[in-house]
């Protein structure tokens, strides 16, 4: 077992190798299964989360690499079956990572309705995951193409990453905040992220704090990845206008309270002294 999962297919064949192997698909069901089975590449959310591409859709890495002893099953209840299939790298392949998976899919596909009355057909479809790297130099490089902070009474970054290089990334990181003139420190996580290569992620993260009126202050992000990092440090402010226009007028208030209260003050005072003198 290894960082991967011991569920998952492992592999680090050169170009133009090839290797057997087999998936076991189990019907943990009381009723007869249809199944189809079929290969795909992954790709990544915009967020940077693993996903496998549909079925419908290009297949130009491991899902082109894999054929499978059949692409349908019928297994009856509780029965497990182990389905063959053989991974085949083209010979010009370059050096680095790929990621794709055995896709096992009902057929025939279930109905259900929502609460507002709308009847959906789903389908499930179950993923195995499979890794092939391609020995030879391996590159991790990692580039910020933006680090942006947005207006907002809770402070608001967007993060773009680009993986320039032959191997996936899981980098992990911090956005620290630090307040104006050095004052209070904030830290926020980075979500987990798989960058496979030649990709990119765009990461949100919002502050759990709110300011009413004003917000200054610098942000550093600091990344790690394999034994390589990286920091980029931004400034922020944020003003709340109405918010301001409000205190304004509230303050304008006061002063003109404090003003009418100080003539009318002096008036009496002024009258009482002129009682005072007749």
């Amino acid at each position: 077992m290894d960082e991967y999962g011991s569920a998952w297919f492992r592999y680090s064949l050169a170009g133009g190798k090839s290797q057997p192997d087999s998936v076991t698909i189990v019907n943990n069901s009381a009723a007869t299964k249809r199944i189809a089975v079929y290969p795909v590449d992954a790709t990544a959310t915009r967020s940077g989360a693993l996903a496998m591409r549909n079925q419908s859709e290009p297949r130009l890495g491991i899902g082109a690499w894999i054929k499978l002893g059949a692409d349908s099953l019928t297994l009856l209840p509780f029965e497990h079956r182990n389905l063959p299939f053989t991974l085949t790298i083209p010979p010009s392949t370059p050096v680095g990572d790929q990621v794709g998976g055995i896709i096992i899919q009902e057929e025939s596909p279930s109905s259900t309705v929502t609460k507002q009355g709308v009847h959906l057909q789903v389908v499930s479809r179950l993923g195995v995951r499979v890794y092939e790297t391609v020995p030879g130099t391996p590159h991790l490089r990692l580039s910020i193409k933006n680090f942006l902070a947005r207006s907002s009474s809770r402070m608001r970054f967007t993060l773009t990453l680009e993986n320039t290089g032959n191997m996936t990334i899981r980098p992990q990181g911090t956005v620290g905040l630090t307040g104006i003139f050095g004052i209070g420190h904030e830290e926020m996580a980075l979500p987990p992220i798989t960058l496979l290569p030649q990709r990119t992620a765009v990461i949100e993260l919002t502050s759990p704090h709110e300011h009413l009126v004003a917000n200054a202050g610098r942000a550093k992000l600091n990344l790690t990845y394999g034994s390589a990092r990286s920091t980029q440090t931004i400034a922020y402010r944020w003003l709340n206008l109405a918010a301001i226009a409000i205190i304004i007028m509230v303050l304008s208030i006061c002063v003109g309270v404090i003003i009418k209260f100080q003539t009318v003050f002096i008036s009496l005072r002024y009258s009482n002294n002129k009682r005072g003198d007749n």
